[in-house]
């Protein structure tokens, strides 16, 4: 299993959904509106900025889709895994990309973080000679 981190995380996403908006309808957007429309929660934007996020996003799954294969990974072949709160907010589109044949998505929304704690610890018992 080869195992692969992207810096592509979700405020990238955040950014780029929060500039579209505000450069076609003027006005400032937080992540909290990009987080609830992608959530399906309900918002106080209009249908046109809320399509707007999804079509942002939805093109921001097919860059991470496209990264992933640019590295030899064959998503039709092998299993992916996504990993943390962006991943869960993207999930509808990877899912639906029809370029990934088995998605698995870990729910817990601090596993980014979790992995990172586990990896300084290692790393710093390995410095430690432990």
């Amino acid at each position: 299993m080869q195992l692969i981190s992207i810096e592509y995380g979700v405020i990238k996403l955040f950014s780029r959904a929060t500039s579209a908006v505000s450069s076609r309808y003027g006005g400032t957007l937080d992540e909290t509106d990009v987080r609830n429309v992608l959530s399906g929660k309900e918002t106080l934007l209009d249908n046109e900025m809320c399509e707007t996020i999804m079509q942002v996003s939805e093109a921001y799954a097919n860059t991470l889709i496209n990264m992933l294969r640019t590295n030899d990974i064959d998503l039709r072949i092998n299993p992916v895994y996504f990993v943390g709160g962006g991943a869960i907010l993207l999930k509808s589109f990877l899912e639906n990309s029809g370029q990934i044949r088995k998605a698995e998505f870990v729910i817990d929304t601090l596993a980014n973080a979790k992995g990172y704690k586990d990896l300084g610890r290692a790393r710093m018992s390995k410095e430690q000679g432990n």
